[in-house]
């Protein structure tokens, strides 16, 4: 069987966020096995997977992600949308 849904999550600043919350209180009752599919619809946004055991990972994401992808770096071409349109 496969179903399809919308989900809409709120606006959020830049950064790492958890939307575990978020998807489970929209989605159906799941199976107890089966796959989850989930595609974002932003050009900036990605999903990031882990356990969630040490809410400082998120701190260390967003600081290697500032190092390895500087804010304005002349580099990347993706300018269109503003520095960051999610700020």
């Amino acid at each position: 069987m496969v179903e399809q849904l919308e989900i809409t999550l709120p606006g959020f600043k830049r950064g790492y966020h958890l939307i575990t919350d978020i998807l489970e209180n929209q989605l159906p009752k799941l199976p107890e096995k089966g796959l989850l599919n989930i595609l974002i619809q932003h050009t900036s946004a990605g999903i990031s997977l882990n356990e969630n055991a040490d809410p400082s990972v998120r701190y260390d994401f967003e600081s290697f992600m500032n190092k390895l992808v500087p804010e304005n770096d002349p580099l990347f071409t993706h300018v269109l949308e503003g520095s960051d349109d999610q700020s």
